[in-house]
């Protein structure tokens, strides 16, 4: 399944204008930033295999990273939401905001946000998550894509990256996208990757698709 290709710079890895042939391998990780197992699998990956994907890989093998908002973590359209405003903002910095929200993100369990409004934990994204590691995403205009304002006739239009999500959202759907994480192979869901799988066994069988 191919990506929008607005999302191109901010969610593929490498990006596009870093790939010196077009017969790329592509790895759909599906994630939720309020899963821990997610979280297990993407900062593993993000640490050890994505600083090879050029040297030991040619380029030949593309992660793309799609949002799968998993409903029963309150907090996790919030994140996701976060995640996506950062990459209409500054695209290249997606990644990295999204290795920090998986880093931090017991910050946002149920326990910790319990008594927090939705937009207390987008500013409480930014202070923790954003703010301190990110340069040129300012929190002003940060926040202007995700704040919802009151008013006297209530709307439920959502905010700036609503109809982002959405096609994340319907994508997964559409590929019935349940757990996470999901590894998706050239368009083949590829349940051998898991959380726990040990880093040798992933070099081997992403040398395998060269």
């Amino acid at each position: 399944m191919s990506l929008p290709p607005k999302f191109y710079q901010s969610h593929a890895y490498p990006p596009p204008d870093k790939i010196s042939t077009p017969a790329v391998n592509t790895v759909d990780i599906y994630v939720d930033y309020a899963c821990r197992f997610s979280c297990i699998l993407f900062t593993n990956w993000y640490e050890n295999i994505y600083p090879k994907l050029s040297e030991a890989y040619g380029n030949k093998i593309q992660f793309i990273f799609r949002h799968q908002v998993q409903v029963w973590h309150p907090t996790s359209t919030m994140m996701h939401e976060a995640s996506l405003a950062v990459a209409q903002i500054k695209p290249e910095a997606f990644l990295e905001v999204s290795y920090r929200f998986m880093k931090n993100n017991k910050q946002f369990y149920d326990e910790s946000t319990a008594d927090l409004s939705r937009n207390e934990i987008y500013e409480k994204l930014y202070d923790s998550c954003i703010g301190p590691y990110i340069e040129g995403v300012k929190k002003d205009v940060f926040l202007n894509k995700l704040v919802i304002k009151k008013s006297e006739d209530p709307k439920n239009s959502g905010n700036a990256v609503s109809n982002d999500l959405k096609a994340f959202t319907k994508i997964g759907r559409q590929n019935s996208i349940h757990a996470t994480p999901t590894i998706v192979v050239n368009g083949y869901t590829d349940g051998s990757f898991e959380s726990s799988t040990p880093l040798d066994k992933v070099e081997s069988k992403l040398q395998a698709l060269l």
